[in-house]
């Protein structure tokens, strides 16, 4: 696994069905989005980020910031995210993924390099923090795997249900790969702890955590930083402890 061939792609669109324009909401002065680029920028385990965004006339707005992050976009279909990657990592000639979901404003840089360190072992095909065996908080996921995995998946998968899912041919055809589940340590461990953005209540709790942690680290804290704040302060997680979203 070279950083070089590495990129990082986050799937993001500004139209989603639960919360629309969530990646744009304010975040103690900056866009979701920005906070989550800011965050992964940290790691020095890939040479790009693309942002995978839809061709729909709002998601200019994600182009727009793209270009003023100085990272890389690919435009594609809408509803056919696992496509949108595919042609994202075709075209800008990507040798390994790290996939990251476009709402995860708590990604913590230190789970993406322990996966990439995983996986440049060469013994699995996937390497997966959260989405098949949750042990960090949720927010937190990625996977990693190789643009020939990802090409193979974009043949085989044809039904909607993995079309709208990059991962979720892997998940529900696991016997087809090797996958390695990476586990949080203890201290870590809290995997009912919603950190990622599907509800307005996930917005107001998250900007909580923000406004508490950027005093002290900036926005290099960490997932430990965030557990050991809600460990202290639990009655935050009142905030958005009725927010489920739907299985895929």
């Amino acid at each position: 696994m070279k950083p070089e061939s590495t990129a990082v792609i986050i799937e993001a669109r500004f139209c989603s069905t639960r919360l629309p324009g969530k990646v744009m909401m304010d975040i103690c002065g900056q866009p979701l989005i920005k906070r989550l680029i800011d965050r992964l920028k940290l790691s020095n385990n890939f040479s790009k980020i693309i942002l995978a965004t839809s061709t729909n006339k709002a998601d200019k707005q994600l182009v727009d910031l793209a270009i003023s992050e100085k990272i890389n976009f690919f435009r594609g279909s809408e509803n056919d995210v696992l496509g949108r990657v595919t042609c994202a990592a075709k075209k800008f000639k990507v040798e390994t993924i790290i996939n990251i979901c476009g709402d995860c404003p708590l990604i913590d840089p230190g789970i993406l390099d322990t996966a990439c360190k995983v996986y440049k072992k060469k013994k699995h095909d996937v390497v997966f923090s959260g989405f098949n065996v949750q042990s960090f908080p949720q927010g937190t996921e990625l996977a990693v795997y190789s643009s020939k995995i990802l090409f193979k998946i974009e043949k085989e998968a044809q039904s909607p249900e993995f079309r709208e899912h990059t991962c979720q041919y892997i998940l529900k055809n696991k016997n087809k790969f090797t996958v390695f589940n990476l586990l949080a340590e203890k201290k870590d461990k809290m995997p009912n702890l919603r950190l990622q953005v599907d509800f307005l209540e996930d917005i107001n709790f998250v900007r909580e955590i923000y406004e508490r942690l950027l005093p002290k680290y900036g926005y290099r804290f960490t997932v430990s930083d965030v557990i050991n704040l809600i460990k202290n302060n639990y009655f935050l997680t009142k905030i958005n402890k009725n927010c489920v979203e739907k299985k895929t």
